[in-house]
């Protein structure tokens, strides 16, 4: 559908994580998505046409991933609204902001050096 962008490994090299547009209404739209080394097993980790989420990371231990996101509002269609920073676990669930800052943009997320 759309491209991709932000590509990451796990750390113990086995997948992918990456983010791209997957609605063909909404462009800006990114969401998370992860895949085996090989191409298999593609799993689509969010599903938010209202965001534009990017530069997702994982955790050094591989349990978490941290990513930006942006919300597509009829103010800010274009993604020009702040970003906050998200956490989430490794297969998707539990998405926590952990900023929330809507006077701050924060579109850099990345986690220190293992140990």
């Amino acid at each position: 559908r759309g491209y991709e962008v932000n590509r990451e490994w796990t750390p113990d090299g086995t997948r992918i994580l990456f983010a791209v547009s997957s609605c063909d209404a909404c462009p800006l739209a990114q969401d998370i998505w992860v895949m085996d080394a090989n191409g298999a097993n593609l799993t689509q980790l969010t599903n938010t046409p209202t965001e534009l989420e990017f530069r997702p990371g994982f955790s050094p231990d591989g349990k978490k991933i941290t990513f930006a996101s942006i919300p597509l509002t009829a103010d800010h269609p274009d993604g020009s609204a702040p970003a906050d920073i998200w956490v989430m676990n490794a297969n998707g669930t539990h998405r926590t902001n952990i900023t929330n800052t809507p006077n701050f943009n924060e579109r850099a997320p990345d986690w220190g050096p293992a140990g």
